[in-house]
């Protein structure tokens, strides 16, 4: 299945995500895809080494405080 996951500090930002996942056909209801927000930052990603298939940024680098560790989080999460 796909298990979509945002990462914002900004909780209120999810339902313009889940939003924007439904209107581009990568979310829906069905029971293999699934779609959840957790609190966070591009500096400190709160997941476990090499677990993320993917990582789609957008508006990120521009809006961090320190762009080097964001993209030290990022590929530190990617599987290899």
């Amino acid at each position: 299945g796909l298990d979509i996951i945002s990462v914002d500090p900004n909780d209120t930002m999810f339902n313009y995500a889940k939003d924007t996942a439904e209107k581009s056909g990568l979310f829906s209801s069905s029971p293999n895809t699934s779609l959840r927000n957790v609190h966070g930052v591009a500096e400190a990603l709160p997941f476990a080494d090499g677990s993320i298939d993917a990582i789609v940024g957008t508006l990120t680098l521009c809006s961090v405080t320190n762009q080097e560790q964001a993209l030290s989080e990022i590929r530190r999460v990617l599987k290899p």
